[in-house]
């Protein structure tokens, strides 16, 4: 990142950081039927945090795996830079969330034979979402390089299922009401399913979760568990 990009990063930084959180400025799609839900973590601590938004919340954020026998877990067994957690929602419905942050080079290749998925670099985010009540449809997912001043393309990642159910991962780079100069940062990320914009998340402070109401409510699992994989990593860096 060069002097220029810092400086924009650092007085953008300031100018979210001296009012309340701003709006993501995604689609036009997503303005209608939505639940807006600002997230609070219960530990400001790396590890050991519960993220909520709305009547979502996680279990204690792990840096290991749970007791579990999926091919995720066995065939990254040594990944060193995990996480896991369990997410719950206001339905009844869980889901076992694993993912891990930054890939080595053995984690790339695995990972492109496992998924079928081209992978550039180390700097990516990957993992599966894993429902309690029937595991043969965990989703999994990738985002590459999720940090700001990350490249101008907003196209970043993939949600995808068993049966080849795909969600495009967006970067979300304008906010709401703000000058144009801000686009070199990175505010969060769209999720994008069928041309409809079904989940947003913005991972300035806290965090704040924007979730379509008329979806289904394994989606809204898998959307909320990852949503919150994204606040997780975010207080990694």
């Amino acid at each position: 990142m060069n002097i220029l990009t810092i400086i924009f990063v650092l007085a953008s930084t300031l100018v979210i950081s001296s009012c309340k959180s701003p709006d993501l400025a995604v689609s036009g799609n997503a303005k209608e039927n939505r639940s807006d839900l600002k997230a609070t973590k219960k530990q400001h601590f790396r590890f050991n945090q519960v993220i909520r938004f709305g009547d979502y919340y996680s279990s204690k954020v792990k840096r290991s795996w749970p007791k579990h026998s999926s091919e995720f877990a066995l065939k990254f067994q040594k990944a060193e830079q995990k996480l896991s957690f369990t997410q719950y929602t206001p339905f009844g419905k869980t889901a076992a969330v694993m993912a891990i942050n930054h890939l080595s080079n053995r984690e790339i290749k695995i990972f492109k034979d496992l998924f079928s998925y081209s992978l550039l670099h180390q700097n990516t985010f990957i993992g599966t979402v894993i429902p309690t009540n029937d595991e043969s449809k965990n989703w999994n997912f990738v985002i590459h390089d999720p940090e700001p001043g990350s490249p101008n393309d907003l196209k970043c990642g993939m949600i995808k299922d068993n049966s080849d159910n795909i969600i495009m991962i967006n970067r979300v780079k304008k906010l709401k009401g703000q000058s144009n100069w801000v686009l070199l940062d990175n505010f969060g990320f769209e999720f994008i399913m069928n041309g409809w914009t079904v989940c947003a998340v913005s991972t300035i402070n806290n965090g704040r979760i924007w979730l379509k109401d008329d979806i289904e409510e394994d989606l809204k699992l898998v959307l909320a568990s990852i949503s919150t994989a994204l606040l997780v990593r975010q207080s990694l860096d």
